[in-house]
């Protein structure tokens, strides 16, 4: 491994999106212990890509607000914890709001008492994503 690989580890998932990472990625978790095989350290590679960015619950939030209130609504948004990303939008809504989280329940509670809690947020509508 190392630097003498012109091609990065690469997982096919199950749904045929590709998941690219740096071999530093692969020589870091496979320097622990030298006798891990290669595919040993794909799996365990895949295990983290998972965990932390492929099965991550999300949702889409569209949100109407108050007459001039809405940038005052996106920048609460940007605070938040959960909330990745945040556009002013022209249309039947006023906000989008993309959330993420380790759980469905944490996304689900972020909406809930976070998202439809802030002054001048009038009505909400939900798009949690399926994978």
């Amino acid at each position: 491994m190392g630097s003498g690989y012109a091609i990065p580890p690469v997982i096919k998932m199950s749904d045929h999106r590709y998941v690219f990472f740096s071999w530093s990625r692969v020589e870091s978790v496979c320097d622990k212990s030298r006798a891990y095989a290669l595919d040993t350290c794909y799996r365990i590679m895949f295990l983290y890509f998972t965990m932390e960015w492929i099965v991550m619950p999300k949702a889409f939030v569209l949100m109407n607000a108050e007459l001039g209130s809405e940038d005052s609504i996106v920048n609460e948004l940007k605070k938040l914890e959960g909330v990745k990303e945040v556009y002013q939008v022209y249309g039947v809504y006023d906000i989008v709001a993309q959330v993420e989280a380790n759980t469905m329940e944490r996304v689900k509670e972020t909406i809930t008492w976070k998202l439809r809690k802030l002054n001048g947020v009038k009505s909400t509508l939900t798009m949690i994503v399926m994978d």
